[in-house]
């Protein structure tokens, strides 16, 4: 009997950046960078970026969705910082 694959169902976020980024070349850039970035970071601590798509219209960024913000996060930490 063959056995049958796991599959881990993650939550995940979309983001959607319209492309007027193409029309600023600084933007581009930094959403370039960012990409990058996101690509070669694995953490705990961090977000994972799953996959990005490009149409003609649209940047869309896939990463693991948040179960919180980060101001929600620190209101609760008793010295309001990260550490």
């Amino acid at each position: 009997m063959p056995h049958a694959q796991s599959r881990s169902l993650k939550k995940i976020a979309v983001r959607l950046l319209q492309i007027i980024v193409n029309s600023d070349p600084y933007l581009k850039a930094a959403l370039i960078s960012e990409i990058k970035i996101m690509k070669v970071v694995k953490s705990v601590n961090i977000v994972e970026l799953f996959d990005v798509m490009e149409s003609s219209n649209n940047y869309y960024i896939i990463q693991e969705l948040c179960d919180t913000d980060l101001e929600s996060y620190l209101k609760q930490k008793p010295n309001k910082t990260l550490s």
